[in-house]
């Protein structure tokens, strides 16, 4: 065989691996995004200590991976109070081809700044970034979810 055709094979055998590899990528990380978005598996709670004033948001995700591919799955989750950072936290979690996995992130919220986010009705707006990544690191998103005027 000639160099030029094992060359041209070679080519063809590396473009239709790598298209396969990106498709099943692709379908990964959708798999665990509708997963990670439906109603069951993402839980949100605020809760106000009456002692303390002190406000905690718990947010508990239950992603599963029903791809093909293994999967770095991370979240994070801000809140702000007129433009002004309140609280904050996020977490990650690996997950391999067909598990589940679980993260939770816990907001505490100062009595002074929950007194002044009620009371006074500040402008205030719960932001959500949520990453995926696979393929060791060569496919993934991320993206940024605002919510204004969330806590009234």
């Amino acid at each position: 065989m000639k160099p030029a055709k094992v060359i041209g094979v070679f080519t063809a055998v590396v473009q239709l691996a790598s298209f396969l590899a990106f498709a099943l990528s692709i379908y990964t990380v959708m798999a665990v995004l509708l997963s990670s978005l439906s109603g069951e598996a993402l839980t949100l709670e605020l809760t106000v200590d009456e002692n303390t004033g002190n406000g905690m948001i718990n947010v508990e995700l239950n992603p599963s991976n029903l791809g093909f591919l293994d999967t770095d799955l991370s979240l994070g989750i801000n809140l702000y109070a007129d433009n002004e950072r309140v609280a904050g936290d996020s977490s990650s979690v690996s997950l391999a081809a067909g598990s589940q996995g679980t993260l939770t992130l816990d907001l505490v919220v100062d009595a002074v700044d929950m007194e002044r986010i009620i009371e006074e009705e500040r402008e205030t707006s719960l932001e959500v970034t949520i990453g995926l990544r696979t393929l060791y690191d060569l496919v993934g998103i991320t993206n940024t979810i605002e919510f204004q005027e969330s806590i009234r």
